[in-house]
Formats: structure tokens, C-alpha cells, sequence
């Protein structure tokens, strides 16, 4: 059976925010091809912002996943966005 677009942002976004069972996701996405890669960041941050409004005291936490999702390479050096590491 084929996912959907949205089933595969969800999965894809468990792994990006560290959900439940993000580790089993990230196995079955080994691999996988993105088809829309220039819709990824929008749909993350669209993620991001449902979880910021739910649980605004967990805003680092899901920023810094959203910063590491969209830039891999920036997320590991010095240039954190938000304040002081």
C-alpha cells in the first residue's frame, strides 16, 4: 500500500521533532525520495507552528528541530538564531 503526501510529512516530521517511535520511522524513510523538496520547509514549519501553539513552553526544544531539519549544516555551528546556546 502507497502512503499519501500527508502520511509521509507526518512520518517525516515524527523524525524531525523526535516524536514517539521516530526511531522506527526513520528506518522505513531510509532511502526514501523526496518529491516536493521545495514544500518540505513550508510543511515543517507549518508542523512547528501547531506544536509551538500547543506547547509554548517547549519553543526551543521545536525551534532548534526546525532549525536543525532546514539546515543540517548551520544547526551544528555557532549560528543558532534564538539568543545565547
Amino acid at each position: 500500500m502507497q502512503s499519501t503526501a500527508g502520511e509521509s510529512l507526518a512520518a517525516l516530521a515524527a523524525v524531525v521533532f523526535g516524536e514517539p517511535g521516530a526511531d522506527e520511522v526513520a528506518r522505513r524513510l531510509d532511502g526514501a525520495a523526496v518529491f516536493a523538496p521545495d514544500l518540505l520547509a513550508f510543511e515543517l514549519a507549518s508542523v512547528a507552528r501547531k506544536k509551538l501553539r500547543r506547547h509554548p513552553e517547549r519553543a526551543e526544544e521545536i525551534l532548534r528541530a526546525l532549525w536543525a531539519a532546514l539546515d543540517p549544516r548551520r544547526a551544528r555551528s555557532c549560528c543558532w538564531p534564538f539568543g545565547r546556546d
